[in-house]
């Protein structure tokens, strides 16, 4: 039985300084027949480059240099070009494991499942090394596996490309947070199996200067509220449980109260956040109500702290 291709997207933006520890885990793979599609975002340090320099010393390279769009852009325009069976997110500045792609392609022939997806550890400057995303060996429904969810990213799975292209799935430009939940709600409402794997083949960067660790404000911060929003929307029509469907619309709630608790609110923001976050409970109110009072303490207690704050430096 031949193996299949398999492509690997790699959004590139400003990254020289991990660029090549990444393409250097890619090239090492033990499971040859892959592409990696290097999208090169208008980078405007050297990572234009090093891509290149990656393409000339292997084939199996293709390089595609673009003004920037964002990440969503760049993987979108490595969706349109990929030609594999399966493909996979790379983010620049992680790293996988020599067998990543080897430790799934067992799965590859198995007609029945729509994704699969590997364990991974976090990954710090210093070498040191921590869990992220743990799973079993198992085969399991995709609403069994929503309610399991601890995190929100498109790498570290295998999706079929031809799923993607018959529902014509992409990324969302116009999000700047939570574009990787929505894709992936997206592509879980059209598949009904997951093999997750206990092996951790993926290495999540702790990066410092990584867009998403930029300054918090409201305007980010209803990213996360829009995703909850649209993940009720959109898995309210398919076959997914309800169960499930609040479990990944609570989510991306409770990302956007801690969200709430780290921006200095206008007073016509507050009262447009309250509004929200009352809207969010009831839209993603499930048995879970330990979580939601925890979560919605810590909003509270963070207004009252920044009130107090304000009152000792004005008025006392």
């Amino acid at each position: 039985m031949n193996n299949p291709l398999i492509s690997i997207i790699v959004p590139v933006y400003n990254v020289e300084k991990y660029l090549r520890p990444c393409l250097d885990s890619i090239l090492s793979q033990t499971y040859t027949n892959w592409e990696a599609i290097l999208v090169d975002d208008g980078s405007k340090d050297n990572s234009g480059k090093i891509c290149d320099e990656y393409a000339q010393r292997d084939n199996r390279f293709r390089v595609i240099h673009k003004e920037n769009g964002g990440v969503s852009s760049a993987r979108n325009i490595g969706i349109e070009m990929s030609k594999g069976k399966w493909i996979t997110f790379v983010d620049a500045d992680d790293m996988v494991t020599c067998d990543f792609i080897k430790s799934v392609c067992e799965y590859f022939f198995d007609d029945e499942l729509g994704a699969i997806v590997v364990s991974s550890e976090r990954l710090t400057d210093k070498g040191e090394k921590s869990p992220f995303n743990q799973f079993e060996n198992s085969r399991i429904l995709i609403s069994d596996y929503i309610r399991k969810m601890k995190h929100y990213v498109s790498w570290g799975y295998f999706l079929r490309l031809a799923t993607i292209k018959k529902h014509n799935l992409r990324f969302d430009c116009s999000l700047k947070m939570s574009e990787d939940a929505i894709f992936l709600m997206q592509y879980f409402s059209k598949i009904s199996l997951i093999q997750t794997l206990s092996e951790h083949s993926y290495f999540y960067r702790i990066n410092p200067d990584s867009v998403c660790r930029n300054g918090m404000n409201y305007k980010k911060a209803l990213n996360h509220y829009n995703a909850s929003i649209l993940i009720s929307e959109m898995l309210g029509k398919s076959k997914i449980e309800d169960s499930a469907i609040r479990r990944a619309a609570y989510f991306q709630y409770r990302l956007f109260l801690v969200d709430l608790c780290e921006v200095h609110l206008s007073r016509d923001e507050y009262q447009d956040a309250q509004q929200k976050v009352r809207m969010l409970y009831q839209l993603s109110k499930s048995s879970d109500k330990l979580s939601y009072l925890c979560s919605y303490s810590l909003f509270l207690y963070r207004c009252l702290s920044k009130i107090r704050r304000i009152i000792r430096n004005n008025y006392l």
